[in-house]
């Protein structure tokens, strides 16, 4: 007997009811479920409720254009961050067996930028003596050339110098020519070996590359060999140079700047290579009984500065998709509460609960499918639009892209957000009332069907509240950053990177000549030199003072800086206590140093560092002091200068006369600094005078310190974008929701609004009354926020907790716009007309 016999024959409303619950029972609504899906295997019934969902949906056109929109923002903002997060985080590195390559960190108390770098011997030691590694390699991996461009000039280019185990431990092979031979290893040899995307840009894929003469720092070089492209591991290499052992930088064992790679042999754990080359660091000469190397997997040591920001984006987006799922869901719930008379007729015709759900997800199928779709049309042309430039510098940013595995993610939420909010309204099929939807020929409502609406809604309110505020902390914090004082004057400053090789007294005459015009030209105040950049990098410097000891497991250290006198006023920066450098601090007096205030008060508490003495050991790549290092004096305090990113916290620095360095590698590189009321008005007389003192000589960047600065800031900026953006789409939704479930309550209350304006209820009084409904479901909302926050803390452990100002901002914002969502079906609200609403009825 069907439903709508049951109701001919006279069974009670409650007998029938309870029937139809027996029938539509959790156990039987599963099997008539499957029974349901497994028709859809024939081809005809597939197109027929195709068929009716197209017209369904196309004749509620409103209803389907807010659906699909909404889900492809949601999807696509997960598509997008998706593509990021594989290509960063999940993707494997395309190297052969990538989980058995580690980079070896050693722990030697020596700290800085370059803490766990390994030094040439170190390196030697490592190679000869370990047991747990096929293959162990080192690498530079950056310093600059010049190169003579037959297509612009003279450029710098960006080098990597690499062992001989270094590709054969990556298990990359060249794509054309070969590798370097033994004997190439060595001073005087004139070999190089192009990257990929150099060899693409420069000399546009020529196949006859090989054995064709190049010229870098003044010399000839005879290219060997092109790699494919390699954009995981140094993306930005121009030239794979070989790392020469023969040089006097590469045998100071104190000099420490080596990246040391290793793969691993079958069956050895990394736990047991570090305990390997743990040992054999500490039987080196002058090294600590504490002195460690701990391995850490190549893709972590790529990718580990972002993983915790792009795992907090991903929660974000997540959040955001279930955000959308909850709206559409409550869209779905409403609409399938106003077609309880259709269904009600298609049961009372005898459809079954299973044939119903059926043709909802078929309908809610095709809003996944065009949504999902959109979506990646949206995901493209976001990313196209953020990385279009790689502002972030995200490591491995340039495979970033809407691939297979993307796609595939993309189906997956697109289906499983039609399930999630697809099940909701189809839930409720075997709770209408059937006699008296029929008889009355009106849906209703239970108390059950508004509390899910109503709860929907909270937890869209919850949600959003937590990424607006989380969103807001950002914002704050970027302003924090944005407005820190750098300990320098970045307006009206140019900055120009300079490199070249050329021995010591020509680049003395050189860089003499060019701070002499430069100085000179019309508008410009002041320009010095200096191989640091404030606001972004210097050097590092071993320390050593008189008297005190030195401990092989505190290695004292600080950023190190090699000037020309005008330096200090040139970008602004403030003396506190002495002098600065002049002119007779020559290359034959004796040695001075500047402090900044941080090292003052950290190497000579509560003293007078005027007059105080140490040596500097200036490391890196190309330093070339192996003897004893010559006392200096300290001349003079500085206010502390930011030389790392303005969101990094300060260090001790230290700066010395350019013509005293004792290293001989200064002058092969540096920055011109030239402060002007119009920095960029000036940057093509600098130009010119440079190619007029020296017509082979490149210029790497030009660019005014503020626009320094900013670049600096690139990946806090992109995070904030995303999350802003991720925030945002949070709180349309989320307002899109308290509209649509105060509007439906409207609609479904046409008849008490009536009445009430009937019996003599004001306009005000009714907007009263809805605008309360919709202010006690934001009010609730923003109240669960903690909870959410809780959880999302939990999950991510990537946001901080709530501050009160931000969160009293976001929950002001939220109610305003809780006001002015429940504006409009307030609005229709007051304008019922009371004998039209009571006789619909």
């Amino acid at each position: 007997m069907t439903v709508q016999d049951r109701i001919e024959s006279g069974e009670s409303s409650r007998e029938a009811q309870e029937s139809v619950h027996r029938e539509f029972g959790n156990i039987g609504l599963v099997k008539e479920i499957t029974r349901e899906m497994w028709r859809w295997s024939s081809v005809e019934r597939l197109k027929q409720d195709l068929h009716y969902a197209a017209r369904v949906l196309r004749k509620n056109a409103g209803f389907t254009i807010a659906a699909v929109f909404m889900l492809a923002g949601g999807i696509g903002a997960n598509t997008a961050m998706f593509s990021i997060v594989h290509a960063v985080l999940l993707r494997p590195l395309p190297f052969q067996n990538p989980e058995r390559l580690f980079v070896a960190l050693e722990d030697t108390g020596f700290g800085g930028s370059l803490a766990g770098a390994v030094s040439g011997p170190d390196f030697a030691d490592y190679h000869e003596q370990n047991r747990s590694f096929e293959q162990i390699s080192a690498v530079i991996p950056y310093f600059t050339e010049t190169f003579q461009s037959s297509k612009v000039g003279p450029v710098v280019v960006h080098c990597a110098g690499v062992s001989p185990e270094f590709f054969p431990a990556l298990g990359v092979k060249p794509l054309l020519g070969r590798l370097y031979e033994p004997r190439e290893y060595h001073a005087g040899e004139a070999s190089v070996i192009l990257s990929y995307r150099f060899w693409q840009k420069e000399f546009g894929g020529d196949p006859n590359i090989i054995g064709r003469i190049l010229t870098f720092n003044q010399g000839t070089n005879t290219v060997v060999g092109v790699m494919p492209p390699m954009p995981d591991l140094f993306p930005e290499t121009d030239v794979w140079q070989s790392l020469i052992p023969d040089f006097d930088f590469m045998k100071w064992r104190n000099n420490k700047f080596l990246t040391v790679i290793g793969r691993l042999k079958p069956g050895v754990t990394p736990r047991q290579a570090e305990q390997d080359l743990s040992g054999i660091l500490r039987r080196a000469p002058g090294a600590g009984s504490n002195a460690s190397v701990n391995l850490v997997p190549l893709k972590e040591y790529l990718v580990g500065g972002v993983e915790k920001p792009l795992r907090l984006l991903m929660a974000a987006v997540v959040l955001v998709l279930i955000i959308t799922c909850a709206n559409l869901a409550n869209l779905l719930l409403a609409r399938a509460n106003s077609r309880q008379v259709e269904i009600a007729v298609r049961q009372g015709l005898g459809a079954s609960s299973g044939r119903i759900l059926r043709q909802f997800l078929t309908e809610n199928g095709v809003l996944g499918l065009i949504g999902g779709a959109l979506g990646i049309g949206l995901a493209s042309a976001g990313m196209i639009a953020l990385l279009s430039r790689n502002e972030a510098n995200l490591p491995r940013g340039t495979t970033i892209g809407i691939d297979i595995p993307v796609c595939l993610f993309t189906i997956a939420i697109s289906f499983g957000a039609v399930l999630l909010f697809g099940w909701a309204p189809a839930a409720g099929i075997g709770k209408i009332n059937l006699n008296r939807v029929l008889r009355t020929g009106r849906s209703e409502v239970g108390r059950g069907g508004k509390h899910g609406l109503r709860l929907l809604v909270i937890s869209e309110i919850a949600g959003s509240v937590v990424l607006l505020a989380a969103a807001g902390g950002l914002v704050h914090s970027f302003w924090q950053v944005t407005h820190v004082n750098p300990g320098f004057e970045p307006q009206k400053l140019l900055m120009a990177y300079m490199r070249a090789n050329r021995p010591a007294p020509e680049q003395q005459t050189f860089v003499r000549e060019l701070l002499e015009r430069a100085s000179n030209l019309p508008g410009v105040e002041r320009a010095a030199i200096g191989d640091c950049a404030p606001g972004g990098s210097a050097a590092l410097a071993q320390l050593e003072f008189p008297g005190n000891a030195v401990d092989p497991n505190r290695v004292p250290t600080s950023k190190a800086c090699f000037i020309s006198p005008e330096f200090f006023r040139a970008i602004g920066a403030r003396m506190i206590a002495g002098r600065s450098f002049n002119l007779f601090d020559a290359p034959t007096s004796m040695p001075v140093v500047v402090v900044n205030e941080l090292f003052a008060k950290r190497f000579w508490p509560g003293e007078n560092p005027i007059g105080k003495h140490l040596r500097v050991g200036y490391t890196g790549a190309g330093r070339r002091a192996l003897g004893s290092t010559r006392l200096r004096e300290v001349v003079g305090v500085v206010a502390n200068i930011k030389h790392e990113a303005l969101d990094a916290p300060t260090e001790p620095a230290l700066y010395m006369p350019y013509v005293q360095d004792e290293t001989n590698h200064f002058l092969g590189s540096f920055n011109l600094f030239v402060r002007a009321q119009s920095p960029l008005s000036v940057a093509e007389p600098v130009r010119t005078i440079v190619h007029r003192l020296r017509p082979e000589q490149p210029v790497a960047y030009m660019q005014t310190m503020t626009g320094y600065l900013a670049n600096s800031l690139a990946p806090r900026r992109f995070n904030l974008l995303l999350f802003s953006a991720f925030a945002l789409l949070a709180l349309l939704l989320a307002t899109i929701g308290i509209y649509g479930v105060v509007a439906y309550s409207v609609s479904r209350r046409t008849r008490e609004f009536g009445l009430r304006i009937a019996l003599g209820a004001t306009h005000a009084d009714v907007l009263r009354t809805v605008i309360r409904e919709g202010f006690a479901l934001a009010l609730i909302g923003v109240a669960a926020a903690p909870a959410a926050l809780y959880l999302m803390r939990s999950l991510t452990f990537g946001i901080g907790p709530l501050d009160p100002l931000t969160f009293i901002a976001v929950a002001l914002l939220f109610l305003t716009v809780t006001v002015v969502a429940c504006a409009v079906p307030a609005r229709k609200a007051c304008i019922v007309d009371p004998m039209r609403a009571i006789g619909s009825e």
